[in-house]
Parts: structure tokens; sequence; C-alpha cells
């Protein structure tokens, strides 16, 4: 966490699940990048340096706010190509929270990826530097690598399953064949010619130019339903996100597949005198638990914008496209409502979201952990909005996400909250550790940002360069 001193120059925040990710930001806003320049480039340095949720062949969303307080969404997420079936699947399964999950991977689950095409769109309507500056980071990152932490090792182990397939082998394991542990050094075999092929062709070239050609084949190869034609219908989508009243407060969130605006909706119009758990278990609705890949990050720039932006892999397909797992979006079953459309996007429950008072935008929040991200996202945002916290303070507030009548709660809600739930006649599972099964915020505030802790997040303020 980190809180911008009373006084201090009015600098830049950043908020990140990973430090080389924060370091990336920290880097374009000094550059002098905007708030969105900032994020495109973190996000794409995040396909270097947390390729367990993330990589360039995913999708994305994204939030911007200006300094006047007015909000553009950006949706760089995944399209269902024109051809649904057929292809090459493979079962697997994933041990999350004591429980085996089965999931379908292979390259048939490779939906056209739009993170590329969204970052290019956020550079363009929201940022100032060329994009080649926004890919340097993430090109110097993935010369030398990223050395795991204790959260990445966890998130390996449990992922290992898909991790392990195809260039995973060589990426993930030591010398020695075993797994890599915290402290091991990864880097991505490849990754440095892409990056830069994108840096000097521009973005097109995944879509229409050589990139895509190369893509194409490969697709063709691992039977991904992927073609040329898929990636070239390919394109970022602008659009103005829905607002919700919250107690004095404006908050703006994509809609799509997840709840949250619902949520705040309801949340709006119950009596803010009510204790905060049964207020917010009351309008979560039951839900599916499923683990996938994904990162957050936020932004503030020293003239006051912020971006937001959520990016997920999936599970991944078990397929490497250069330095890049295919995302396996199209075989995540809780994405889909009915068959697979042609040439449609896919729903997503990511959501980033902004949070405006009389004077501008107080926040932007953004959440990893697939069907848990309304629930950390209107956890944070309630304890701005009603509690007054900070950013940071609002990260920490103990989650709890209900599934049916059962709340899971963190350890470290109060035995006085507790027992209101179970009063309120909610069956109660306290987990014993901070675990990322409560979703990873990452949240820029007017003073203060948060990495979540839950994620090893990360946070720097960036002072302003004479």
């Amino acid at each position: 966490m980190i809180h911008r001193p009373e006084g201090a120059d009015p600098g830049g925040l950043v908020a990140a699940h990973s430090p080389e990710t924060a370091a990336v930001g920290r880097r374009i806003l000094t550059e002098g990048g905007t708030a969105a320049d900032a994020a495109a480039a973190m996000t794409l340095a995040a396909c270097v340096c947390e390729p367990l949720v993330v990589s360039l062949l995913s999708g994305m969303h994204a939030l911007h706010a200006d300094a006047h307080g007015r909000v553009a969404a950006v949706d760089g997420f995944v399209d269902v190509p024109l051809r649904t079936q057929g292809g090459r699947t493979a079962d697997t399964e994933v041990v999350f929270a004591a429980e085996r999950v089965p999931y379908t991977i292979g390259g048939a689950t490779f939906g056209v990826p739009g993170l590329v095409a969204g970052c290019a769109a956020l550079n363009a309507r929201h940022g100032r530097l060329p994009w080649a500056q926004l890919l340097a980071p993430a090109i110097d990152l993935a010369a030398v690598g990223f050395v795991m932490t204790a959260e990445d090792e966890a998130l390996l182990d449990m992922l290992e399953p898909v991790m392990r397939l195809d260039t995973g082998r060589q990426v993930f394991s030591r010398p020695d064949g075993r797994v890599k542990r915290a402290g091991d050094r990864v880097v991505l075999p490849d990754i440095v010619g892409m990056l830069r092929q994108l840096a000097e062709e521009g973005p097109g070239s995944l879509y229409t130019g050589a990139l895509a050609r190369e893509l194409a084949d490969f697709c063709a190869e691992r039977g991904s339903l992927v073609t040329a034609v898929d990636l070239a219908h390919t394109a970022a989508v602008h659009h103005t996100p829905p607002a919700v009243l919250l107690h004095g407060h404006t908050v703006r969130t994509r809609r799509g597949l997840s709840p949250l605006t619902d949520w705040l909706d309801h949340l709006g119009r119950r009596d803010p005198a009510e204790p905060a758990v049964l207020r917010l278990a009351a309008v979560q609705q039951p839900d599916v638990r499923k683990a996938t890949g994904t990162t957050s990050l936020a932004v503030r720039d020293a003239e006051g914008r912020s971006c937001a932006v959520t990016a997920s892999l999936g599970l991944g397909t078990g397929d490497w496209f250069r330095g890049s797992q295919l995302n396996s979006m199209l075989g995540e079953t809780d994405l889909q409502q009915g068959p697979l459309k042609p040439r449609t996007r896919m729903g997503s429950m990511m959501a980033p979201t902004a949070l405006l008072d009389d004077e501008g935008v107080v926040a932007l929040v953004g959440a990893a952990g697939g069907s848990r991200i309304p629930s950390a996202v209107m956890r944070v945002v309630e304890g701005m909005a009603v509690q007054g916290l900070s950013a940071e303070d609002a990260v920490e507030l103990p989650r709890l996400h209900r599934s049916g009548e059962v709340v899971h709660v963190e350890p470290h809600m109060s035995d006085h909250d507790v027992a209101l739930l179970e009063q309120a006649g909610f069956r109660v599972s306290r987990w014993q550790t901070r675990h990322h099964f409560f979703g990873g915020v990452s949240a820029v505030g007017r003073d203060s940002a948060s990495g979540d802790p839950r994620r090893g997040g990360a946070q720097v303020h960036v002072p302003v360069v004479p």
C-alpha cells in the first residue's frame, strides 16, 4: 500500500499485482505518458512478468476517466471465431480451494485475442506517447525475465497441469525437471522477437500483418479454429459504461456477465446504517466457483486522469506461440450463455469500475478473481463510498463472498461481523488465510493506491519531474 503524504506534489499513483508491472507504470509516467499510456504499457509488460494469468494472446477490459470525471471504456476482450465446431480439445482439472474443478483446454478453446488491440485503442484515444515506446519496457523485461514470488509459486502449483504443457515445461521447470519455486527466474523464450515486431510493425501486425499470418498457421497446426480472417475482423470496442447511484456517489462499471451493476444498484437502495457485511451479503447471488488467470492494474497521472485494466488468459490452452500462451476462453463454460455464436464477443466477469463524487473521480478499481470479481470490487467501492475510506484502507477490508447460503469470509473479519451473518441465517465459512480466492484488487484514489496483498501486489507514487 502507499499513501501520498499530505502536501506532497500531486505526482502519479500506480497499483498492480506485480512489482515489475508497477515499475513499468512508473517508468511511463516519468517519461511523460498519460494514465492510459501507463496502463497499456503495464498490460503489455504483464504478459511478460505475469505469464500465469495473462499473455499477448489474451483479452482485456479497460476503464478511463479524465480529470473532469468523464468516463469511457475500451473492450479488448476475446471474439468467437467464424467456425465453432471441431478442432482439438483436452480435459484437465485444477485443484482449487480443496475442490477438483474440471476444465476443457486445447487449441479449439482459443478465442480471437483482443488484448493488443485494446492496448492500442487506449493509447490512440487517451495517450500521447508513440506505440513503440509503450512496448519498450516489456521488451526490456523479456530479455531478463522475472523472479517468481511466493504468490506465483502457489498459483503455479495450482495450474501446473496446464502450465507445464508444450513450451510451458521449459518455462516453468528447473534444470532437473522439477517445477520452479519462489526465487527462481522465469524467462519466456521467443517473446522478445514478437514484442519487437509489434513495436516496429504496429499492433496491426497481429491482426492483418506478418504476425497474423504466422499465428494463423500455428493455429491450424494446433487444432485451433481461429483463422487469418478471424484475426482481421478483430477490433477494440469503445463504449460508455452505465451509471449507478451509491449514497451520494456515482459508480460506472461495465455490464455483461458481471452482476456488479445490479448489485451496486441494490446496495444503494439499502440503509447505509445497516452493518456493511449484512448489506453486502444480502445483495450477492449464488455463483459457480472456478479459477481463471486474471490480472488487474490501475494508474492515476499527475494531471488527474485515471485508467484501470483487467486482463485474462483464462486457464490457457497449453499451446505457446512465440512465448505467449493461447487463451482458453472458448472453453470457459461460465462465460457462455447458450451455444457459441460466430463473430460475437465473449462475455466476461471483468468489471473495471470508476467511483465519482461532485468533485470528480474518487477512485478507479479493477479486480482479478473470476466469479469473485464483483464481490471484491463491491467491497472496496462500498468502503470508499459509504465508509469514507482511502483506496488502501478499502482494499484491506476483510472480504466476503456469498455462494448460495454460504458466505465465505476472510480470517481477519471481526467475530462481531461473523456473528451478525450467522444471526441473519447465513452459514459462514471462515478461511484460515488471506487467499487469492477473494480476488486481487488494484485501486488508485486521489491520494493513495493499493495493489492487493492477496496477490502479492505492488504500488508506487511517481513524483512530478521538474
